[in-house]
């Protein structure tokens, strides 16, 4: 079997690692994490002939430049590697990686691969076309050029095989065996590189805060009394947000049913409803409701399922029925069905779909930010911001205390936040309100700083990972003078207890030491997270001792042939 080993170069985030991973598991990778060497072995067929392929990936950062060559001796073909949808990529073909590659390795064939095919867009000026990357790649006298999607697997084993041929048709395998060495220097051996730690989300609670907030009825605003006399309390948000029924008896999205029709209890399903002194929604529920189906109905409206028994008998689910079609809660009636034919395991994703999406969408809609029975303002820099505390204090245990009591704000309707920045504060009023927060359009440290302080550890995991993706992005073309101060990130983290964050944060300042070392920042790293970058720092110190002997070696000897 014959060995060719294939080196991949090329820009940063341009596709090299997807096009190797699309390649060799025939998935496409779901994260972006910048490369610096990754090897990987394949052993396939090229026109009858078995080939142990093996594939080296590579950093495209500057940062990675004196680096990168190690990679480089005894190579058999190169793959450079541009992204469609950026010319720049291209251009640097020319300007940056066909002198690196010819002056280390000036006979070995060359390949010029554009990635994102499924993205190019012909209209589009600063994408490349198949066409223009050809005229590069003869223009360099390269061995050919193709284009292929990752993501789709378009072209991508095509472009291997391609590779393959021109080792197989005389390429640098047949020409650097005939060459005459009379002595073969290799570096040193890079050593692995350890992946970067998971960033988990905490799992949503979000069916489990609604469920407890109508369980314990605090800041209820409605009064429901069935004809056995059991009371049963609620809140007009949450049964607006949850039933098309009680959205025209409140009056809510545009739904004009006349008050006194209301009033006179001549609305289905209620003997009489009343706005009593209190500011409580009073509702007297008709005979036809019963206390027991009609709390599991309210269950539904506000997680999206009833909590019911194991075993459920048929008169219940016969009320449940009849009431999913009075409050026009349709959802309710599938969960019904599928118990009864036996296909209860549907339910948990109606649950979730109807929790996550359109409860969360109902809110946002008709009360996010709006007067529209609120109770509670609160004044951010001047501005005001309407709110309701049922959800406030069942989202948040910080909000919980201060607004039941055991704050001087406890008892009032205006709450000044003085030293809390207003689109922050809105970002997490989306999430009490949705479960969700446009963390990517804001600043996503002061988000998570909100989401520490008031208690939201799923808003905070959310906030961890999408700034360890706003690193990884930010450091695409490099590390040293990248816009992000990567050192800053991880003392915040480490501030607001988001500690996923800080573990990222210092696996990555560690095995990107050396560009990192050269940060101004730097200097700010004290105590245990300097000791803890200079004994996980990458590559380790042993290794760089290694290659600067060896580069000593090789600039004494000009007649040592670097393989």
């Amino acid at each position: 079997m014959q060995n060719v080993k294939l080196v991949i170069v090329g820009d940063g985030a341009v596709g090299k690692s997807c096009l190797l991973i699309s390649y060799t598991t025939n998935a496409f990778p779901g994260e972006y994490v910048p490369t610096v060497f990754d090897n990987y072995c394949a052993n396939v067929m090229v026109d009858g002939k078995p080939i142990n392929l093996g594939l080296w990936d590579t950093a495209g950062q500057e940062d990675y430049d004196r680096l990168r060559p190690l990679s480089y001796p005894q190579t058999d073909v190169f793959v450079i590697c541009f992204d469609q949808t950026r010319r720049t990529s291209l251009e640097n073909v020319t300007a940056k990686w066909i002198p690196e590659i010819r002056h280390h390795c000036p006979s070995t064939p060359i390949l010029l691969v554009g990635n994102k095919s499924d993205l190019y867009d012909a209209s589009n000026p600063r994408h490349v076309s198949l066409e223009q990357a050809k005229e590069v790649a003869k223009a360099n006298k390269m061995n050919g050029c193709l284009t292929c999607s990752a993501l789709h697997q378009t072209n991508v084993r095509e472009v291997f095989d391609t590779a393959i041929r021109c080792v197989l048709n005389g390429g640098s395998f047949h020409s650097r065996k005939s060459k005459k060495v009379k002595e073969v220097i290799l570096p040193p051996e890079l050593p692995p590189q350890i992946r970067a730690p998971w960033i988990n989300i905490d799992t949503s609670k979000l069916a489990d805060s609604s469920l407890s907030l109508l369980s314990t009825g605090k800041f209820h605003d409605v009064m429901f009394t069935c004809h056995d006399g059991v009371q049963l309390k609620a809140h007009k948000i949450m049964l607006a947000a949850g039933s098309p029924y009680f959205r025209k008896l409140l009056g809510v999205g545009g739904v004009t049913v006349p008050r006194e029709v209301i009033l006179a209890g001549n609305f289905k399903g209620t003997d009489s409803v009343e706005d009593s002194p209190d500011g409580i929604l009073q509702v007297r529920l008709s005979s036809a409701v019963q206390s027991t189906s009609f709390l599991h109905a309210l269950q539904h409206i506000y997680s999206g399922l009833p909590d019911l028994p194991k075993k459920p008998d048929k008169s219940l689910l016969s009320d449940l029925t009849y009431l999913s079609e009075l409050f026009e809660i349709p959802e309710l009636k599938t969960v019904c069905a599928n118990i009864i034919n036996r296909d209860e395991d549907l339910n948990p994703s109606i649950g979730t779909w109807l929790s996550d999406g359109t409860y969360g969408s109902n809110l946002k809609k008709f009360f996010y930010n709006q007067p529209l029975f609120s109770d509670i303002t609160f004044r951010i820099g001047g501005q005001s911001v309407p709110a309701h505390r049922c959800l406030m204090s069942s989202r948040s245990p910080f909000m919980d205390a201060m607004l039941g009591g055991k704050f001087v704000e406890g008892g009032k309707s205006v709450i000044e936040l003085s030293e809390t920045d207003y689109e922050s504060f809105l970002c997490v009023l989306e999430y009490v309100y949705t479960e969700h927060s446009p963390i990517e359009d804001n600043d996503s440290m002061l988000i998570m700083e909100l989401a520490n302080q008031y208690g939201m550890p799923r808003l905070l995991t959310l906030c961890e990972l999408y700034t360890s993706k706003l690193i990884e992005k930010k450091t695409e073309d490099g590390i040293e003078n990248a816009d992000i101060d990567i050192i800053g990130v991880l003392l915040t983290a480490q501030d607001y207890n988001a500690n996923q964050l800080a573990a990222f944060c210092l696996h990555y300042i560690s095995q990107n030491f050396q560009p990192m070392k050269k940060r101004k920042e730097y200097q700010e790293l004290k105590g245990a997270n300097l000791t803890h970058v200079e004994e996980n720092q990458w590559p380790p110190l042993s290794y760089m001792n290694k290659l600067a002997d060896y580069e000593k070696l090789v600039g004494k000897n000009d007649k040592c042939v670097v393989m």
